[in-house]
């Protein structure tokens, strides 16, 4: 894309966030703007160790890209977010199995 500096046009490399598959990332480079939405509807966007890792991704990118100003963290669906998924949880695959940040 195209960003105007001082009267200048430089041309940006365009920024791909990380493929995910239980977090869905849109920018919006003209706004620089990231919208980050957690896609586990059935199960009201609870947090499991792969979408935590997932996140810790999609931090990771933002945190690179000098392009963006604002992050903007949503959930798809009923529910924003309910929490630690517990039914993992309750499987063996709880707070041990989340990576550290």
């Amino acid at each position: 894309y195209q960003r105007r500096v001082r009267g200048f046009f430089l041309l940006r490399k365009k920024m791909e966030p990380p493929q995910t598959k239980n977090v869905v990332c849109t920018i919006q480079p003209e706004k620089q703007l990231l919208i980050v939405t957690l896609n586990r509807p059935t199960t009201l966007n609870s947090v499991d160790p792969d979408t935590h890792e997932e996140l810790h991704q999609v931090w990771d990118f933002y945190e690179r890209n000098d392009e963006l100003r604002v992050a903007i963290l949503t959930g798809d669906g009923r529910s924003f977010c309910s929490g630690m998924d517990l039914k993992e949880s309750a499987a063996g695959k709880g707070l041990g199995s989340f990576p550290a940040t």
